[in-house]
């Protein structure tokens, strides 16, 4: 996924941006050090391709090349950008690389590893949207029927398919924004507690209209799969779709309270800070309940395309996507199918509160891209960015560690003031002991360090500010630089 603007990045839904502004610190190590280190594993990585190569014909030079420039890439993310997790890389149906970084538990000391797993937030989607096209197949229900002929007293219910549940464009409003939810979860233990929420709640848009994402859309369709297989939902995945594919290490994050994935969450760059996940994991349903590991998707993706899971009349409707988000995307069945000049490419993001994650298929150029993080709001655009660029061989940035500069006071004066980022959001930046310091509100206060004139970052969240000066030299907006987005906020009085 190529970086978006704000227009773009504002379809996902809070389960995909609400790890926010959360308080990173990032490791201390000597440059010189770090130099090493890089230096030393290049070498080794060396030596073991050169073994590899002698007795095995069937890694060529060039995958011998990528193979090591996606170690150099990860070492590089690990060291500069902080990235804790699991990661696998395939081209042409061959692994190129199948790492884990970083710790599951910083308490602990236990590190990630290739059989991690990990809170795949909306990911869930494509197995829930899976789950209803195996019992179309099976003729037990139609993605054309009606959702009140399976939700007697839906409001609009005779107005929405389960095709525009399926595709985000039922106008049913997106539960995760609703503070009577968020703030009593507790009280919503299964799918029809949160139905009934949705219940008194208008619709956004006439259903068919128009594309919005919401989660709502798929907590219904994970509670009308229960309804019409006689199953509990992650039953009915379980049998249909994981055993079936050996997907061992693939399940739902909580049964009967008990916390099935293995690694924590956090959000953190110098300093990890534990990020407790399970409220918004036990709401999440048919929208978000499911954790896995990169070898699991590495199966799923493989059986998909392949076209062991659903028939090939689906499939091509899976590849096409259903409904248009922009020029270039197009939702469908749980995927985003994004067509440009790297040709046809299935993906999708997902996250909750301190976990990030990320699948993607080219089927033009035939790769795979998976990651998984124990990372609060993790800009996960930038590493699948830069790997793909390396399996294309298109050129590609390593990433480096931020570097600070000492500014005049003088010249951090004219940044200090108000920006408005939203109505409901305003961007203060002040100055104590010629530092800045920036705040959103309902945030706290986070030191700013500066990079150049205008460029700044945070050590507390993997962002950066930069200052707008236009051409009489007032600085009259600011953008934050995060997750992959690049916000603007405007200067007011």
């Amino acid at each position: 996924m190529d970086k978006r603007n704000i227009a773009t990045w504002q379809r996902y839904d809070i389960m995909e941006i609400i790890g926010g502004i959360h308080f990173f610190i990032k490791k201390g190590k000597n440059n010189m050090f770090k130099k090493i280190i890089a230096f030393t594993l290049t070498i080794a990585l060396s030596l073991c391709l050169l073994i590899q190569t002698a007795t095995s014909a069937s890694v060529s030079t060039n995958e011998q090349g990528i193979m090591l420039k996606l170690q150099e890439f990860m070492t590089a993310m690990e060291e500069n950008k902080y990235f804790h997790g699991s990661i696998l890389v395939s081209q042409n149906g061959k692994v190129m690389l199948n790492q884990a970084y970083g710790m599951a538990d910083y308490e602990m000391k236990i590190k990630n590893t290739p059989k991690t797993s990990f809170p795949i937030g909306s990911l869930t989607k494509q197995f829930t949207a899976t789950g209803i096209l195996l019992l179309q197949e099976k003729g037990l229900l139609s993605v054309n029927d009606k959702i009140s002929k399976y939700i007697k007293d839906f409001p609009d219910g005779n107005d929405i398919t389960l095709f525009q549940l399926l595709d985000h464009s039922s106008g049913i409003v997106n539960y995760t924004t609703l503070t009577e939810i968020l703030a009593n979860y507790k009280k919503y233990s299964k799918a029809e507690d949160i139905i009934s929420v949705l219940k008194k709640e208008k619709l956004n848009f006439n259903p068919g209209s128009k594309y919005e994402y919401s989660n709502s859309n798929y907590v219904i369709l994970g509670y009308i799969i229960e309804k019409v297989s006689k199953l509990s939902y992650i039953d009915f995945l379980k049998k249909n779709i994981f055993m079936p594919l050996k997907m061992n290490d693939t399940g739902a994050c909580y049964v009967s309270n008990k916390k099935e994935y293995t690694s924590k969450g956090y959000s953190g760059a110098e300093k990890m800070t534990f990020i407790e996940d399970e409220p918004l994991l036990k709401i999440a349903f048919g929208a978000g309940c499911l954790y896995s590991t990169t070898g699991d998707l590495y199966l799923w993706d493989k059986a998909l395309t392949s076209g062991k899971v659903v028939n090939k009349k689906v499939l091509d409707k899976i590849y096409n996507g259903q409904i248009a988000i922009d020029n270039s995307e197009k939702y469908g069945y749980g995927w985003i199918a994004v067509s440009d000049g790297n040709g046809k490419t299935l993906t999708h993001t997902g996250a909750t509160l301190a976990f990030t994650s990320y699948n993607a298929i080219n089927l033009t150029k035939n790769f795979t891209v998976i990651i998984l993080t124990n990372s609060s709001g993790y800009d996960i655009a930038y590493p699948a960015k830069n790997i793909s660029a390396i399996l294309l061989n298109q050129e590609y940035e390593i990433p480096v560690a931020n570097t600070t500069v000492n500014l005049p006071s003088e010249l951090l004066d004219k940044y200090v003031g108000s920006y408005n980022l939203s109505p409901q959001v305003i961007v203060n930046i002040t100055k104590k002991n010629d530092s800045l310091f920036i705040q959103l509100t309902g945030q706290s206060q986070v030191q700013l360090y500066a990079e150049s004139e205008t460029m700044f970052f945070t050590k507390l969240v993997d962002a950066k500010i930069e200052f707008v000066i236009n051409d009489k030299g007032e600085v009259d907006s600011l953008i934050i630089h995060q997750n992959g987005a690049d916000v603007p906020a405007v200067r007011v009085e």
